[in-house]
């Protein structure tokens, strides 16, 4: 299944959506039309229950340069906190609280607040030419869309403020050692391996584990061990009762693979 208008790309195959931005003259600047088309894109992938992982791209040479400057926001959405929370924030959080899989393929330049929507996947895969930008302080403003927050955690407070601060490229290398991409790959086969891989997921991984890893993971960034261990045993709980635990282990004994139908 695929469908396209003006501002997003959105296709299905088997258990994996592909979503893409598609504004590649302005590097997918994200504007109004844009931010609607992702919201119905995203809508739909998550109301199909046979969509387990969801890619999220951008056409052309970039992921996302950010917010549409030349879009006003004062008349259509009242202040800028107000615009920014009901824009953005609520789509960013949306991938993140999503029960399925997010992996976030970046063919290049990954700016404003593209950055934040791309940090809040699940799982990162760079092209070799891609970078992450941060460009407000040049342009009197700060991060936002939670940038800030996941700049800190994946770099450290130090680097963090210096990526800020510089509004310095940080490369898909820079991203790979520290921890922040999954993966770095040639640009020419950066959505063919971004694919593969959500498919590998998709029908290797058990939908629940992945779905209580990833509110686990989530979770633990901001609670101390013994609350996580204590989410951990919860989860593990409703996973052990479950079709696809008895699956896993049948086919392990079995020397086959698993056939998850994600109960």
């Amino acid at each position: 299944m695929t469908a396209e208008n003006e501002t997003v790309i959105y296709a299905e195959f088997a258990h994996v959506a592909l979503i893409s931005f598609n504004r590649p003259d302005v590097m997918n600047a994200s504007s109004y039309a844009l931010r609607a088309s992702l919201s119905e894109a995203m809508d739909k992938a998550e109301a199909n229950r046979e969509i387990r992982v969801v890619v999220l791209t951008g056409e052309g040479r970039s992921f996302g340069a950010g917010a549409d400057l030349t879009e006003g926001f004062t008349e259509r959405r009242g202040t800028i906190n107000e615009h920014i929370l009901k824009d953005h924030a609520r789509l960013i959080d949306n991938i993140a609280q999503s029960d399925k899989t997010y992996i976030a393929a970046l063919p290049g330049a990954t700016a404003g607040v593209s950055l934040a929507y791309a940090l809040s996947c699940d799982m990162i895969i760079m092209a070799e030419n891609a970078f992450l930008y941060s460009p407000f302080a040049g342009i009197g403003l700060v991060p936002d869309g939670g940038t800030s927050w996941m700049l800190l955690r994946a770099f450290g407070y130090h680097k963090a403020f210096e990526i800020i601060a510089d509004q310095r490229r940080v490369t898909a290398a820079e991203c790979l050692e520290a921890g922040l991409a999954n993966q770095v790959v040639p640009a020419d086969t950066l959505r063919q391996t971004a694919l593969a891989r959500a498919e590998k997921l998709a029908t290797q991984g058990a939908p629940l584990s992945l779905k209580y890893t990833k509110k686990i993971l989530r979770h633990a960034m901001d609670a101390g061990r013994e609350a996580t261990t204590r989410l951990e045993a919860d989860f593990q709980f409703i996973c052990n009762a479950s079709k696809d635990k008895a699956e896993g282990i049948e086919a392990f004994l079995q020397k086959r693979k698993p056939n998850f139908s994600g109960s």
